[in-house]
């Protein structure tokens, strides 16, 4: 965990966010977290230390595939999720 809480640096982070800007501001704090687990206490720590580094205006989102999006992230408004599907499309000639 101590590797998590040194990646965020405040003004550094928000300065290197591409989706930063003067009106918003959005960090994924986790990427396919169902795939894996359910620990709504780590997910519970990540969306308070960037709260802490980035304060509360910040959007927090975390990103699932529809079948894991209840494993991935906290249930309210604690942090959005986008639940993305990355099914293979056939090519159309």
């Amino acid at each position: 965990m101590g590797r998590v809480v040194r990646g965020f640096g405040g003004e550094r982070v928000r300065a290197s966010q591409p989706s930063c800007d003067m009106r918003s501001c959005r960090l994924q704090v986790e990427n396919e977290y169902g795939f894996c687990g359910s620990d709504r206490t780590y997910l519970r720590h990540l969306v308070a230390t960037a709260r802490r580094h980035l304060g509360p205006d910040v959007i927090l989102y975390t990103t699932d595939p529809p079948p894991n999006v209840a494993r991935g992230s906290l249930p309210g408004d604690e942090v959005y999720t986008y639940a993305v599907s990355l099914r293979a499309q056939p090519l159309i000639n």
